[in-house]
């Protein structure tokens, strides 16, 4: 009879509104409560990579399409969970309450296994915390002491490329003869075994050799490049090789300028293709000159690893 006269599908369609209604209101009210602590998360996100858009040189360049990525996400997440989350949740619990016995799901058991696990911790604060404090005290200690401090490290690929000038106007069969004693100087310090394969190219580029001098550059017959790849596993260190060859040459070679210059892709990246990562910058006018491998700076000489021969030096003001 109920049916017939239909107030049983009246009753059920109202018990549906009411049900969807407090759906709606409650996924509301939690929107607007959570609504300034997400978009404060979102701005303490954001000001980390602020920074980012100070940065000069191949860091800019680097961090800065990081930042903006890491932004215009964050932004269309807050902006998704202000509108798409709360008509989503609306959604669920809808079909949630369609049905008379509500059914554990995958998520109910995960949320009750979570809570007995928290519950057990929680009898056992205080060894909790100070294991916590142990294990995060040996990992800062081991751990730690190993990382590294620098934002783009040197990376020791096994190869290095090395450019001999020789006195100007010397000849390119003199300077090729310079170039395969060079060579062989390079294979008695690591050892004939530990060369896996080496290439040169002495004096200028023809006008039909495929290459661009912006790449290869050499302004006469009296200059060579060399590139070395030593064998994987050899144990040699390419910044220890590259001191101890800077010693050597000059003596076997007098008279013959030597300077190393990126060889992999990653330094000569970082370099912007300068022949020797050196940068020298400051707000103040700086004098910067090459004179037997020393770097002048206002007046004072700087000697170190990194001042080198045929030093390139850039200024910023």
């Amino acid at each position: 009879m109920n049916v017939a006269s239909g107030r049983f599908p009246t009753t059920s369609i109202g018990a549906l509104t009411m049900r969807l209604a407090i759906a709606a209101g409650a996924a509301s009210e939690a929107t607007a409560e959570t609504t300034l602590p997400r978009f404060v998360a979102m701005l303490c996100i954001l000001a980390v990579f602020i920074p980012a858009f100070f940065m000069t040189g191949a860091a800019h360049n680097l961090f800065v399409p990081l930042a903006l990525a890491v932004g215009f996400s964050m932004v269309g997440s807050y902006l998704l969970s202000s509108t798409f989350v709360p008509v989503l949740a609306v959604w669920m619990l809808r079909t949630a309450s369609m049905h008379d016995k509500p059914r554990q799901t995958f998520f109910d058991r995960l949320h009750a296994s979570y809570d007995r696990f928290a519950r057990a911790l929680m009898k056992r604060r205080r060894i909790v915390v100070l294991s916590y404090l142990i294990i995060s005290g040996a990992i800062i200690v081991l751990v730690g002491s190993s990382l590294g401090t620098e934002i783009f490290p040197i990376v020791d690929t096994g190869q290095f490329q090395l450019h001999l000038r020789a006195p100007a106007g010397t000849n390119i069969d003199r300077t090729e003869q310079i170039a395969l004693q060079t060579l062989g100087a390079i294979k008695r310090e690591v050892g004939r075994g530990n060369v896996e394969i080496s290439l040169g190219f002495v004096g200028t580029q023809p006008p039909n050799y495929p290459i661009n001098t912006i790449y290869l550059w050499s302004s006469g017959p009296e200059e060579a490049v060399l590139q070395v790849q030593l064998k994987r596993g050899a144990g040699i260190s390419i910044e220890d090789l590259q001191e101890r060859l800077r010693q050597k040459l000059p003596q076997e070679l007098p008279g013959v300028r030597f300077s190393f210059e990126p060889s992999d892709i990653v330094s000569r990246v970082m370099s912007f293709g300068a022949p020797t990562p050196i940068e020298v910058g400051g707000s103040k006018a700086i004098r910067c000159a090459n004179e037997n491998g020393k770097v002048l700076v206002n007046g004072n000489y700087l000697e170190g690893r990194d001042h080198r021969r045929g030093a390139l030096c850039r200024f910023a003001r």
